[in-house]
């Protein structure tokens, strides 16, 4: 008997090892969707949803001596909401439609106007949804042919615009929230969401083709007030706001010459920070911007010696300058044209005043147009580069090679 259950009891372990998952995905059963596009369904208020599908297939004959297959598909579909559409997408797709691997959300610029809130909200409670998946407005086209057109160097669109918002930081001149940062702001009473921008752009023809070609960018900031588009920002101005937010990692800075007028002198910043502070008196509030900026001289146009000191303090001044225009210039227009806290003013209020911030919260959308702000910009000019003057002399020797690349606090003052 003893025997008997021992043997019972071996069989039942087996058989637990043998057992799978409920819940398992065959890879030949799923169509990998890569990108998203969102769009206003000319016939009626529906939606019209375009996906860009992996095509198996094609990903094999990659590289094959045949002729070249887009390894990618785009099925559209419409539907009431997006869950309906994406219900719809199995009419013409062979596969069970797998946002898993979705890298990209793209909403037309017309259905952001009305409202993305009944747009969002199957992307933050579907469990396939990526922690990151990085939300943008086709600002001027429809949402469809961002993911349509083929351009760089890849051949899925999807992993060209991924690849493209990622090296975002090196011009920190784009704004990349992902869905997740954006469905956070856009919770919060402190402040404004915005969100990225992509356009089409006309290209120089390549070698191998005649004419012009279009190409996807990136085109600055969508700016929300709520969950509605307010508008967009400019390269420039989202610097601007990257500034405040102590978002900018990279980039270049192009200052006029202290000494020879319509030449120019860039720097590359090597790194920023950004502090605001509040301040409350007698019922009006005030916001003191500090931003420290470090950047290494890259380029220089002028005959300008940049190995001394004079002419180095002259063009940090010029550099503060510059920063303190980009900054001043987006929350001017912001607060005219937008009236939307994307800077997080609400956010620091809140944190150093909260009491005070609980009587006005309600108010704070016909406030923050009015606040008055202070900006203070230091700037460093750490190296020069390998030369110490310009390559073109007007007179005398060649120019000296700073071959220790030395720091500004290691120049000399004549």
């Amino acid at each position: 008997m003893i025997r008997t259950f021992s043997t019972l009891a071996i069989i039942l372990l087996c058989l637990t090892l043998l057992t799978g998952c409920w819940s398992r995905k065959e890879l030949n059963e799923l169509g990998i969707v890569l990108a998203v596009a969102l769009d206003q369904d000319p016939q009626s208020d529906g939606i019209l949803l375009t996906a860009q599908v992996v095509k198996p297939e094609a990903l094999k004959q990659e590289g094959s001596s045949g002729g070249e297959k887009r390894p990618v598909q785009l099925i559209t579909a419409k539907g009431a909401t997006i869950a309906d559409a994406i219900k719809n997408m199995s009419k013409e797709l062979d596969r069970k439609p797998f946002f898993s691997h979705n890298k990209l959300l793209v909403i037309d610029e017309k259905l952001a106007r009305k409202g993305l809130l009944p747009l969002l909200d199957f992307w933050g409670r579907s469990s396939e949804i990526r922690p990151i998946l990085w939300l943008f407005i086709a600002k001027g086209v429809p949402a469809r042919e961002i993911i349509s057109e083929k351009h760089g160097i890849e051949n899925i669109q999807a992993t060209y615009l991924n690849a493209l918002i990622r090296r975002s930081t090196f011009h920190s001149e784009a704004s990349t929230p992902s869905l997740l940062e954006f469905l956070k702001d856009l919770g919060s009473d402190t402040n404004d969401p915005f969100a990225g921008a992509l356009e089409i752009v006309e290209c120089l023809p390549s070698a191998d083709k005649e004419g012009a070609a279009k190409g996807v960018s990136l085109a600055g900031t969508a700016v929300f007030k709520k969950d509605k588009l307010a508008g967009f920002l400019t390269d420039r101005e989202t610097r601007g706001l990257n500034w405040v937010t102590g978002e900018v990692k990279n980039g270049m800075i192009q200052v006029p010459s202290p000494k020879e007028a319509g030449k120019l002198i860039t720097i590359n910043i090597k790194g920023a920070t950004s502090h605001i502070k509040p301040e409350l008196k007698d019922g009006n509030y005030h916001f003191t911007i500090k931003i420290t900026e470090e950047g290494d001289i890259a380029e220089q146009q002028s005959l300008d010696d940049i190995s001394k000191l004079p002419v180095l303090a002259e063009i940090n001044q010029a550099q503060q300058q510059a920063i303190e225009a980009e900054v001043s210039d987006t929350i001017n227009k912001v607060q005219k044209e937008y009236g939307a806290d994307i800077f997080g003013f609400g956010k620091v209020l809140y944190d150093n005043y909260p009491d005070e911030w609980q009587k006005i919260k309600a108010d704070w959308p016909d406030i923050f147009p009015h606040v008055e702000y202070t900006l203070k910009v230091t700037t460093k000019i750490r190296r020069t580069g390998l030369l110490q003057k310009s390559l073109i002399e007007k007179e005398g020797p060649e120019p000296e090679v700073n071959s220790r690349n030395r720091p500004y606090d290691m120049l000399r003052e004549e």
